[in-house]
């Protein structure tokens, strides 16, 4: 069961209750917003994850070499559109320059 301060539900992109405690929806929607969470980023940054260990206790990490070779892995371009509008966003700032 998940808990939430203040009594408060997990609800998905659209404020529709998450039922029965689950995290997951009964389906898919990213027509508002899309998070997506990989693993790793590289080979180089999945053998640092494995050296450093677990975050939440002192136990080791098993270097698994299923975790990096995806023989069906398609790389995901979908964030590639709004790369335009984000520079030219940041153009606008001071603080940032953009290559």
């Amino acid at each position: 069961m998940l808990l939430y301060k203040h009594d408060k539900l997990a609800v998905n992109e659209n404020f529709e209750t998450i039922d029965g405690g689950s995290a997951f929806t009964k389906y898919n929607s990213v027509k508002k917003i899309r998070i997506n969470h990989y693993y790793t980023k590289s080979l180089q940054e999945y053998k640092q994850k494995t050296l450093r260990g677990n975050a939440d206790t002192n136990n080791k990490r098993v270097f698994l070499n299923d975790a990096v070779n995806f023989p069906d892995a398609v790389e995901d371009k979908t964030i590639f559109k709004y790369l335009p509008e984000l520079k030219r966003r940041m153009r606008q700032q001071t603080d940032y320059t953009v290559v």
